[in-house]
């Protein structure tokens, strides 16, 4: 399992019809930071959870759901909390000698903004959602 896909249970546009990442160490620092940012505003562990025992843990959300952790998200992205995150728990996979350490964590941080972004189109549209596994094919 090195990527992860999220299908959408009643997609009213084509960006809620899937959401794909190539790597699952991104969906890991996604997951992370939403962990991280959960407050009694969003039940986190209510609605996201391991699937498969060696899997991350994925979004099971109907679709009241999937538009309210897309508001929650806008919101903790457009008041700069998601980034705070980001930079301390992408920071921890990069060496502290590394000449080009600032440079990196920078483009690390607008790759996964730019990736949850796109998580945030997929849960405006998707009508609820699950991860799909290559076990559950």
């Amino acid at each position: 399992m090195s990527d992860i896909l999220l299908v959408g249970h009643a997609p009213s546009a084509d960006a809620g019809k899937e959401y794909f990442l190539h790597c699952m160490d991104w969906w890991v620092d996604i997951v992370s930071a939403i962990e991280e940012l959960a407050d009694e505003s969003y039940p986190f562990h209510e609605v996201f959870y391991r699937d498969h025992f060696l899997a991350p843990m994925s979004p099971h959300l109907n679709g009241a759901q999937a538009c309210r952790l897309a508001e929650f998200l806008t919101e903790r992205r457009d008041e700069g909390d998601l980034n705070q995150v980001l930079d301390r728990i992408l920071t921890e996979y990069i060496d502290e000698d590394d000449e080009e350490r600032e440079e990196i964590l920078e483009d690390r941080i607008c790759e996964r903004m730019a990736q949850i972004d796109e998580f945030i189109e997929f849960l405006q549209a998707c009508g609820g959602c699950q991860a799909q596994w290559y076990t559950d094919a």
